[in-house]
């Protein structure tokens, strides 16, 4: 037991360092939004858009650059790539046919639409919820209801 607590102990301090070092990243991230995450869904008998709204991309552009900038300063062809990502995607779309899976989570005000290689998050006031998950319901022909 004493050589399987040598060997985990040093994990366990990454692990934790990790989750600070996370923490931390999060809320600096929540105070630059301005500790809330603003968008705009529009929906129809095709699509649902989730999009950020101007004054959110220009503030996600400027994260997206920094990240890149770090990431040539440190070398690192991938971080460059997710500050390149995290700047260019302000729209997610998802094509109601194509939703595999709805999973309502009335608590958190939450729908989620989970596709192939895209998941889109639908964030709707209770009273709306009914209504809008049961058109999504009826629209997302090959979804399975969670």
């Amino acid at each position: 037991m004493e050589s399987l607590w040598s060997l985990t102990w040093g994990f366990l301090l990454i692990l934790l360092g990790l989750f600070v070092l996370g923490y931390i990243a999060y809320i600096i991230v929540a105070w630059i939004y301005g500790w809330k995450y603003v968008v705009l869904f529009t929906m129809d008998e095709k699509e649902l858009v989730h999009q950020q709204m101007p004054r959110q991309v220009k503030k996600a552009v400027v994260i997206g650059a920094l990240t890149s900038l770090m990431g040539l300063a440190a070398g690192r062809p991938g971080v460059v790539g997710t500050g390149l990502l995290a700047s260019s995607h302000t729209k997610s779309t998802s094509r109601l046919a194509d939703v595999a899976r709805i999973v309502a989570r009335r608590r958190f005000h939450l729908i989620k639409l989970n596709q192939l290689l895209n998941k889109n998050r639908v964030y709707v006031p209770d009273e709306d919820f009914d209504f809008v998950y049961q058109f999504l319901c009826q629209h997302c022909t090959k979804a399975k209801r969670k």
